[in-house]
């Protein structure tokens, strides 16, 4: 089975447009690695990441004669592919992060940032 009878019968059984299918799988994908990391901000740029890779994988398989080369694959068709895979995943990365540092509370000086080391003061009281 080629990668192009393997997408094609994956297509059969959702009656919707190419496009859309893109559109949902991208957004499942994405936020299926964004809650394995329960949405933290590594989560959500290892998701990105990940889908990225994914469709860059799909897309190169589609115009590669090793996936069994697609006759409608151009490379129009494979950046519009791109496009409506990562377009939303994109928006919704970037509202997280921008409400997650929002969120975050201001630190207090001489709080240590979350992750630092915490350092231990020699106890000088006995010299």
């Amino acid at each position: 089975m080629t990668w192009s009878t393997f997408k094609q019968a994956i297509a059969a059984q959702f009656p919707v447009a190419h496009d859309v299918l893109h559109v949902h799988f991208g957004l499942a994908i994405f936020l299926g690695i964004a809650a394995i990391y329960r949405f933290s901000r590594r989560g959500l740029v290892v998701g990105w990441l990940v889908l990225l890779a994914l469709e860059l994988l799909n897309e190169f398989l589609d115009l590669s004669p090793f996936g069994g080369s697609i006759e409608e694959a151009t490379l129009f068709e494979c950046g519009k592919d791109l496009i409506n895979t990562m377009l939303w995943p994109t928006v919704l990365w970037a509202v997280f992060w921008v409400l997650s540092k929002r969120r975050a509370p201001p630190r207090a000086k001489g709080h240590p940032q979350p992750g630092a080391r915490l350092r231990r003061e020699p106890d000088v009281s006995n010299l």
